[in-house]
């Protein structure tokens, strides 16, 4: 069986990188060992980004961050908060349904 993990960052958007680097390479390496990855970042809008057969990415619309434009947020006490994610979230409920067998967060605030 192959080992699947979920992974959220707030720290995301296009053109960014650092932590987004290590995210695709993170994606790249599963690729290659066949190892399902799903990461769920906040985007402009609601959609599922299919990265190759193993990697998954599920954009929830965030609200855009007052420090920096490019990125977006998703934080616990706004409407478009992490709550979203579950059952009846619109990107297809990647919590509920994906059943991961390690989960990251690389932000305290999710």
């Amino acid at each position: 069986m192959s080992i699947k993990t979920l992974h959220f960052t707030n720290c995301w958007h296009s053109e960014s990188g650092g932590i987004a680097t290590f995210y695709r390479e993170l994606m790249h390496a599963a690729e290659r060992h066949g190892r399902q990855i799903r990461l769920v970042v906040p985007g402009a809008r609601d959609r599922v980004e299919e990265c190759g057969p193993f990697a998954r990415i599920y954009h929830v619309a965030g609200s855009p961050s007052r420090l920096s434009p490019g990125y977006r947020l998703l934080m616990p006490s706004e409407p478009n908060g992490p709550h979203r994610l579950g059952a009846h979230g619109p990107t297809g409920a990647p919590v509920d349904t994906q059943h991961p067998h390690q989960a990251s967060l690389s932000e305290p605030t999710l």
